[in-house]
């Protein structure tokens, strides 16, 4: 009888140990922070410019210090998503993060496709990416990264978007005149030697690929290009490129043509410059005259900043 009375005593004993370990073990406090990530250079929607960005995926990492530094190690959490309907040019969510950890957030917007039709393939992992499938049509894209943070209680963070891309623009000055000597413009293309297809969302930077492949973008008008009327410079095409590292150079090529490629008008741009968020503008009289044309760098508002190069 003893011995039944013992056996039901340390059974006793166990529970409340069991009860008393899971009412003092805390559980995880969590805090709502609120996202606000904002499109630099505003949500452009100009036909020439691509499509607006309507759609912020957004994933979050685990920080961890390195040797108590600001440098920091990444590891993916499940807490990702997306966000639709930015007002303005502005996205904002709000996500539940467990308190007194480190977090780092990553950001991407862009046009909303259909399932499976996307230029664009992202990559939430250890190593996180976008890789660029340049056989589709590129729609303007946005990119962000918070700096490590450590959530101590309800909070806002602001975070500004910037474009990966560079937005390469042909124009010439003279095809007024080309039309009025009977060359009308029904296709164009250009190709671009040495840019990148990976954007790497940690270094916020297009990777140096081995062995990509050039690129080749094509434009065509059925009737012609029309020549613009009252515009000193018609622009021919224009394209969004994913530069390397913080700025790049690529050999450019553009050619022209009426009706077939053996009397095609070409122009060659070497070391053209390539910079994330801004445009490069190929302009000149290069379809009536030998001269090579000008290439200037400006913002994405078009102002003008500085002139690159002028060859003859």
């Amino acid at each position: 009888m003893k011995k039944i009375i013992y056996g039901v005593m340390m059974v006793v004993a166990v529970l409340l140990a069991t009860a008393c370990s899971s009412v003092d073990e805390p559980a995880e406090e969590l805090v709502t922070i609120n996202f606000s990530a904002a499109m630099e250079g505003g949500n452009v929607s100009r036909a020439t410019d691509c499509n607006a960005a309507d759609v912020l995926y957004y994933h979050v990492y685990k920080a961890k210090s390195v040797n108590g530094t600001d440098e920091y190690t990444y590891e993916p959490t499940r807490v990702g998503g997306t966000t639709e309907g930015c007002v303005g040019n502005e996205f904002q969510f709000s996500l539940s993060l467990v308190k007194n950890q480190i977090y780092c957030v990553i950001f991407w917007a862009q046009k909303k496709c259909e399932e499976g039709q996307s230029p664009y393939t992202l990559k939430f992992d250890e190593n996180p990416k976008v890789v660029v499938n340049y056989d589709e049509v590129l729609t303007d894209a946005f990119y962000g990264k918070t700096a490590a943070f450590k959530v101590e209680g309800n909070s806002n963070i602001e975070i500004g978007l910037k474009r990966p891309f560079a937005q390469l623009n042909v124009f010439t000055n003279d095809y007024a005149k080309a039309n009025e000597l009977g060359f009308t413009i029904k296709n164009a293309e250009v190709t671009l030697r040495d840019c990148s297809n990976v954007f790497n969302m940690f270094t916020g930077k297009g990777e140096s690929v081995p062995n990509v492949q050039p690129v080749t973008m094509s434009v065509s008008w059925e009737d012609g290009l029309a020549v613009s009327e009252g515009e000193d410079n018609t622009k021919v095409l224009s394209g969004l490129f994913l530069p390397i590292g913080d700025g790049s150079t690529a050999d450019v090529t553009v050619k022209v043509k009426d009706s077939d490629w053996e009397g095609a008008i070409s122009l060659s741009v070497p070391n053209c410059p390539l910079t994330p968020n801004f445009k490069t503008n190929i302009l000149g009289s290069w379809l009536t005259t030998s001269v090579n044309a000008n290439v200037t760098i400006s913002d994405w508002e078009r102002t003008e900043t500085k002139v690159i190069t002028t060859e003859e």
